[in-house]
């Protein structure tokens, strides 16, 4: 009896940090890998991280799935064959299929689009200063991507693609004009692609912007994940290292872009749930983004 007093006394007597690294860890796994989610994968890092330093539950520790396909690894989370975490733009689906963490990541930026183009299709552009003419100008999109409702719900003229991989010949084949591509996706893509299509190229003068915001979700039931992570970037937020590290992916690519340059459309969205708050976008831009 005698030892076992001891021991409990030593336990008690230890460093919470001690203590706390005794638990097991919980392994949370995510599926988006590739450059486009570096800012997302920094965020949900540093959420975790947070939590983790500040709670006296098991320690999050987050697995990265390289090879796993993002539609195979929603249905895996929906299911409950995976633990982990998706950021995905909200909707009314996906509010239904998984548990949102009701933290806007983006702050908005998801929506602005600007435009990837074959260069010998420039000038289609020039003119451009109503949505009417814009509406008139085929884009090409990923017919599973959430947002193709809304495109289609302002009238745009879209041409399906089957696959994301697919989008970049048909385009410089002129099966369609653009590819609206978001802020934080059109450069990499640039990079990655323009040394096979050359002819590549960021339209200049035009954008439209919708609301769109950006949440992690995880499975339905998990409750307890959704709450610590919510934990973790409310403290993001407070302490200043959740806007710092939004600036750090997106201050450059909004200089470079110009969007004070550009005749901005603004699209509806139906596709958000009853009172989604119109995105606070004042962390990357002082244009009024108010839609319609």
């Amino acid at each position: 009896m005698r030892n076992v007093t001891v021991l409990i006394t030593l336990i008690i007597t230890l460093p919470f940090s001690l203590r706390l690294s005794a638990q097991p860890e919980q392994i949370v796994s995510y599926f988006q890998t590739d450059g486009r989610y570096d800012y997302r994968t920094e965020l949900l890092q540093l959420a975790i991280g947070l939590n983790n330093d500040n709670t006296d539950q098991a320690p999050i520790k987050l697995q990265a799935l390289n090879n796993l396909p993002h539609q195979r690894g929603q249905r895996w989370l929906k299911s409950g064959k995976l633990r982990g975490v998706v950021s995905l733009a909200t909707n009314k689906q996906r509010e239904q299929d998984f548990l949102a963490i009701r933290v806007p990541i983006m702050a908005g930026i998801l929506g602005m689009r600007v435009f990837l183009i074959s260069s010998d299709q420039r000038h289609l552009f020039n003119p451009i200063s109503t949505l009417e003419q814009l509406q008139q100008i085929p884009l090409g999109f990923v017919q599973h991507w959430g947002d193709i409702e809304v495109l289609r719900h302002n009238k745009l003229t879209v041409v399906p693609a089957t696959r994301y991989e697919t989008v970049f010949p048909m385009l410089t084949a002129g099966r369609f004009r653009y590819f609206p591509r978001g802020v934080n996706e059109v450069f990499p893509e640039l990079k990655r692609f323009r040394q096979q299509y050359p002819t590549l190229e960021i339209e200049s003068n035009n954008a439209f912007f919708y609301s769109y915001p950006v949440y992690f979700f995880v499975h339905k039931n998990d409750h307890e994940l959704a709450g610590r992570l919510e934990d973790g970037l409310n403290k993001a937020l407070t302490n200043g290292s959740f806007k710092a590290l939004f600036v750090k992916h997106h201050a450059e690519l909004m200089e470079q872009l110009k969007f004070d340059q550009r005749n901005i459309f603004i699209l509806d969205n139906p596709t958000l749930p009853a009172g989604t708050p119109v995105p606070d976008t004042q962390w990357w831009t002082n244009t009024s983004l108010k839609p319609q």
